[in-house]
């Protein structure tokens, strides 16, 4: 075990802090980017973290009747993951949670609609759907309605609001890349009429 590295990991865990990103209307105060910090009056201190860590820079900070707070300080996403990938597994459970929310806020976000289907379609695929009784357009038809669920909570959680053109041009769009799905719709309907 690298010591240096033990010994920086001792000091995050007392001095340091985490902050994910925070999402906000651009320009709000609610809007902040993800940093990984630690701040001490001792400068010989935060550089022997910062050359353990082995990246991030030095900030300081000054106010009149108050020692100067030297402040190490990584915000580019790589450094982030390189620092969190060395201490990460010698953090304590609540701080190693931190983490996790951390390394959340660094992954790209996607639109809300997408990623759900394509995880529950997934399971339903590896998983085969149920019994071995089903047949293929039932598991699709069945996976694009739990997708359509999954869609309306997104809608009600997140307060998004639909354009009805919009939704009917991604259908077409979606038709013409996934006959399977719209064949299986068809017949759904066809059934029901």
């Amino acid at each position: 075990m690298n010591t240096e590295l033990a010994w920086a990991t001792g000091l995050f865990e007392g001095e340091g802090s985490m902050s994910p990103a925070r999402r906000g209307p651009r320009g709000s105060r609610s809007r902040r980017s993800h940093t990984m910090s630690l701040g001490m009056v001792d400068l010989d201190v935060v550089e022997r973290f910062r050359d353990a860590v082995g990246c991030g820079a030095i900030y300081t900070s000054e106010r009149e009747g108050c020692r100067t707070i030297y402040r190490w300080q990584i915000g580019k996403a790589a450094e982030i993951v390189a620092v969190l990938d060395r201490i990460e597994y010698m953090l304590s459970p609540r701080r190693q949670a931190a983490a996790q929310a951390l390394r959340a806020s660094l992954a790209p976000r996607k639109r809300m609609r997408y990623a759900p289907a394509v995880a529950l379609l997934a399971t339903l695929l590896l998983a085969g759907c149920g019994s071995g009784e089903s047949t293929a357009e039932r598991e699709i038809r069945e996976g694009h309605r739990a997708v359509e669920h999954i869609n309306q909570q997104n809608c009600e959680v997140f307060n998004v609001c639909k354009h009805p053109q919009r939704e009917q041009a991604e259908g077409e769009e979606e038709a013409k890349a996934h006959p399977q799905v719209a064949e299986a719709e068809e017949r759904e309907a066809a059934e029901r009429g």
